[in-house]
This record gives C-alpha cells, structure tokens and sequence, in this order.
C-alpha cells in the first residue's frame, strides 16, 4: 500500500500541516475529515497529495478519515451555529460569575464532538 502526503489547513485558527493517507485521488481544495492529536477536524486540502517515501504504514494521526460528505459538512455546520455558541455563553457566564480577568476570544467544537476549545 502505497502512503502519501497531503498538506492541509484546519481549525479556526487555520493551522497548517501534512497529514497521511492512502488515498491518491484528493485533489486541491477538497473538504477532507482528518484526525489530528486533538481530535477529528474538518480541513482542506491545499495541494494534492505526494508520496511519502520511507513511510509503510498510516499512522494514527496526523491521518485523513476520509473525503467529507454531506453529512459531515451538515455535522460540522450545526457544531458552529450551535453547541459554539452555547459554549460561548456558557464560558462567558463563567468568566463574569467567578469574576477572572480573561477575555473569550472565540469556542470551536472539534468535528467528533469529543472536545471543545476556547481561545
């Protein structure tokens, strides 16, 4: 089985980084679910994929799942609209009633639902 490389851009903080698979049909652009050491995230791909020499076996993470599908992108859409913003009020709730000198700067639920972070 052959491994490639494929570079992509995650996460609300658009953090970049080469993630393995072995699929060879991602093109530029494409919306791909990857697991990275946090979690499952949405990325895009910026570039195709390039063979990995000296790699044989896909590693856990940096991994792509799989090419999004329509449900992912529903899934990941609703994670934004909703429970993000119920984060948002609850942090900011949080921060007023405990009185902590700290401003929220944004929430992003990783795709798998397994953990939230806030900036």
């Amino acid at each position: 089985m052959k491994i490639y490389k494929v570079v992509c851009r995650y996460g609300k903080m658009f953090d970049v980084a080469e993630f393995f698979s072995d699929m060879e049909n991602i093109k530029r652009n494409s919306t791909l679910v990857v697991r990275t050491e946090q979690g499952m995230c949405i990325a895009t791909a910026l570039r195709p994929p390039v063979e990995a020499p000296g790699v044989e076996q896909l590693p856990e993470f940096p991994k792509v799942l799989r090419i999004a599908t329509v449900d992912d992108l529903d899934r990941h859409k609703e994670l934004q609209e909703v429970r993000e913003k119920e984060a948002m009020r609850f942090c900011k709730e949080q921060i007023k009633n405990l009185g902590l000198n700290m401003r929220l700067l944004d929430v992003e639920c990783l795709f798998g639902g397994e953990k939230i972070l806030f900036y």
